[in-house]
């Protein structure tokens, strides 16, 4: 008995963090792309994924697309995922030399939109 009560324990434990964690998110869902141009052969792309209230999300994702040519740069994307097949840039950031782990912001407009913590 002691182990079934541990198990229903354990579960419900389970669904309530799961509850928590899809009622702090924006709702508003966004799409990180990598690649070497606007080309869909050198570009990968994430599947939409919801923002935290805060802002943040963590992913772990493994996304391979060919080595940038001489004096290109790996780009980063930020968008916005819309319903329809648009979506809307909210930042971008060049990688010119990999280096492992490293920080990029993303930028529109002269801006910074969002940091990227990614490893190269």
């Amino acid at each position: 008995a002691n182990l079934l009560d541990a198990a229903k324990s354990a579960f419900h434990v389970f669904n309530r963090r799961s509850d928590e964690a899809s009622s702090e998110t924006t709702g508003e869902q966004v799409v990180v792309e990598v690649g070497t141009s606007d080309t869909a052969a050198s570009v990968q792309r994430t599947k939409p994924f919801d923002l935290y209230d805060d802002g943040t999300v963590t992913l772990s994702r493994v996304m391979f697309v060919p080595a940038p040519g001489e004096g290109e740069s790996l780009i980063v994307r930020l968008l916005r995922h819309r319903s329809s097949q648009q979506q809307a840039l909210i930042g971008e950031g060049k990688i010119s030399e990999a280096s492992g782990p490293m920080r990029v912001d993303l930028v529109r407009k002269g801006r910074s939109r969002a940091v990227a913590v990614l490893t190269v």
